[in-house]
């Protein structure tokens, strides 16, 4: 910081080792004179480029205040338009400080949701409160089903959904069965070839993938595994595919894990930020893992002993 002098009054005073505006101009304005004129500090023409350097210094860190106003750290008169761009709505406690945070952590995650942009956003989010954003290793990651493809329907981007639903009971398993059916809706009819996923809940022991091996009018025929109702429903969009690889586990500390405000903006930037198919949690790294805790969402992270 320079020693104050007449050339720092306040305003133009600020932290750092270079001199301010109005002293660079100055010298500028003075060595542009030359020996053409006194210059020295009590002279007339020393007290003219002054004036004059003040004046222009003056509006040169009105143009710095305004530059600023475009970095989501410096912004002052512009943040709330900024909040708005980046559709923020802060609390009403929250101070300029942690307005500024967020809006920088939201202007980071818009230009991708790689794991050092999240790092770097969260790590600005929640200043020392944030201690870890981890992933789930691709040989400890988990996939279930199995054989996604026995259960789910995946059709190519852009296909038209289709929904049905039987009329008949299945009862034969293993052999070509042709029964009835109705389109829900403005469905479109099913097509001979098509994969529809039968029963579509995960939680139905019956959901099976089934290729359709022939449609005529309101009946088809098709080769079933296991027994459905009448009634029961077919869709050819059911991606019934759960995995742990793209978990995401985010540990703060305590006081951050179990503060509602904190974790409401972590939830939003997520929220923004990551995939559809992403999971994450909010866990702190303090006391001891409790099996049974009735506050969702704040168990901690020390490792079990097995």
């Amino acid at each position: 910081m320079p020693y104050p002098s007449r050339f720092t009054p306040y305003g133009m005073l600020s932290y750092s080792k270079r001199q301010t505006h109005a002293r660079r101009i100055y010298d500028v304005l003075v060595e542009g004179v030359g020996d053409s004129f006194d210059t020295s500090p009590d002279s007339l023409e020393a007290a003219r480029l002054y004036a004059r350097a003040m004046v222009l210094a003056s509006a040169q860190y009105q143009l710095d205040r305004a530059g600023n106003n475009r970095l989501p750290l410096k912004a002052t008169e512009l943040l709330g338009l900024l909040e708005k761009d980046y559709q923020i709505v802060p609390a009403a406690d929250a101070t300029l400080n942690d307005r500024r945070r967020e809006l920088a952590a939201r202007a980071k995650i818009s230009k991708g949701n790689r794991q050092g942009a999240m790092e770097y956003a969260l790590r600005i989010l929640l200043g020392e409160a944030f201690i870890e954003y981890r992933t789930t290793p691709i040989q400890f990651a988990t996939v279930s089903p199995y054989l996604p493809e026995t259960i789910g329907a995946y059709p190519p981007p852009g296909t038209e959904k289709k929904t049905f639903r039987l009329t008949q009971r299945v009862a034969m398993r293993g052999v070509p069965v042709t029964i009835t059916f109705e389109t829900i809706g403005l469905s479109q009819l099913p097509i001979a070839g098509e994969t529809y996923s039968f029963d579509p809940d995960t939680r139905n022991p019956n959901i099976e993938a089934v290729t359709l091996e022939a449609v005529v009018g309101a009946t088809l025929t098709a080769t079933f595994g296991k027994p459905h109702e009448a009634g029961a429903l077919a869709t050819n969009s059911n991606p019934a595919w759960i995995s742990s690889k793209r978990y995401v586990t985010i540990v703060t500390t305590l006081a951050a894990a179990t503060n509602p405000e904190t974790r409401r903006k972590i939830n939003e930037l997520m929220a923004r930020a990551a995939r559809g198919v992403t999971q994450w949690e909010i866990c702190h790294n303090q006391g001891q893992f409790i099996t049974d805790d009735a506050v969702l969402g704040l168990s901690d992270c020390t490792q079990v002993a097995a």
